[in-house]
């Protein structure tokens, strides 16, 4: 394949990562409610803010209530 040539078709193209790993950083009360200052968590490309804090929400049961202050 020619890297100057336009990509004609998606089977072209090479291909995307399938998970990406998002930072997380918690501060003050997030701090105290997880135990820990940040993690990494993988996500799938094509995932939001809302899967990410579902999934943090599941991990972290106690800052659930608080989904309203972040």
């Amino acid at each position: 394949m020619n890297p100057e040539a336009p990509i004609q078709n998606p089977g072209d193209a090479p291909a995307l990562a399938a998970w990406l790993p998002v930072n997380v950083h918690f501060y003050s009360y997030f701090k105290e409610l997880t135990g820990c200052a940040d993690l990494t968590e993988s996500l799938p490309a094509d995932s939001s803010i809302s899967d990410l804090l579902g999934q943090l929400f599941i991990r972290f049961p106690k800052i659930a209530p608080m989904r309203n202050s972040m």
